[in-house]
Order: C-alpha cells, then structure tokens, then sequence
C-alpha cells in the first residue's frame, strides 16, 4: 500500500489516474451505480483546526463508498500530549481502522 502524504512522493502519472478515479467515481455516482468499495471499513479523520468542506467532503465521500467516517476531535484524542504520543496514537488507531485521515497545518506532524 502507497501512503498519501504528499504529493512529491506521486509521480505526476500516478496523480493524474486519481483525478481520472476522481472523475469516473463522479460518473458513477451521478448514474446511481458507485460501487460500495469501503463497505466494512472505518476511516478516522483528524483535523487540527475545524474544517468544514474538508469534514463534509469526506465524510459523504466515506458514506457513498459504503464505509464509515469517524470524526476524532482535537481535545477528545490525546494525539500529541505527555499522555499518549503522536507514535503511539497513529499505533492504537491503525489497529482499528482501515485508515486514517489528517490535515494539519504543520506537515511534520502528519510525517511522524
């Protein structure tokens, strides 16, 4: 599996098949006939300023691919403080979801 943390790791055709996936999902889901691909799995997505195009976007995405979005707030995780650290977090929530997503202003944190 190939991670998306930036967009320098893609080749330049490697991002153009996302936007065609993009594309042809769009298609698919305009004709009532996207397939549920997510079905059985759960994505946990942290935003570390609230975001509501981000957070909607995503979660709709989520819906329509028959998977489940899971919303982690900042202040309800203990995602970088003395108690359970950014290892440690990213460690217990990839036990338990099929993946994680985040958007945070500072790219080192979504690196480590």
């Amino acid at each position: 599996m190939k991670h998306f943390l930036d967009t320098w790791d893609w080749s330049v055709d490697e991002l153009k098949d996302m936007v065609e996936l993009g594309f042809l999902f769009k298609k698919l889901d305009k004709k009532g006939t996207l397939p549920e691909l997510l079905k059985g799995h759960s994505v946990g997505m942290i935003f570390a300023e609230q975001s509501t195009r981000t957070r909607v976007s995503f979660e709709a995405a989520l819906t329509k691919l028959g998977g489940h979005a899971q919303y982690l707030r900042p202040g309800e995780i203990h995602l970088g403080t003395g108690y359970e650290g950014n290892y440690d977090t990213a460690k217990v929530l990839s036990r338990f979801l099929s993946g994680i997503t985040i958007r945070d202003l500072d790219h080192q944190k979504v690196l480590d």
